[in-house]
């Protein structure tokens, strides 16, 4: 049975999405440092993300890609 996400506030949406990436990358053994180098963002950047949520959908989306969950993201928005 699919989440009734629009009962959540814009604010935990975004905490989830950010605890999903931090939970990723952790599970692939890669540190915060990684995707900072690898898309050119700061590593301030990278936590802001992933510990609220908060920051621009680009971001968002090189940090899905480089995490290879970007289809994952792509496929939830087109259901």
């Amino acid at each position: 049975m699919p989440k009734a996400y629009k009962l959540y506030s814009n604010t935990e949406i975004l905490q989830r999405i950010g605890k999903a990436l931090k939970d990723r990358r952790k599970f692939k053994g890669i540190t915060q440092e990684e995707p900072s180098f690898q898309t050119g963002y700061d590593r301030g950047t990278i936590v802001r993300l992933e510990s609220s949520g908060k920051d621009s959908l680009v971001v968002l989306i090189e940090i899905s890609r480089h995490l290879d969950m970007l289809d994952s993201v792509v496929d939830a928005i087109d259901r």
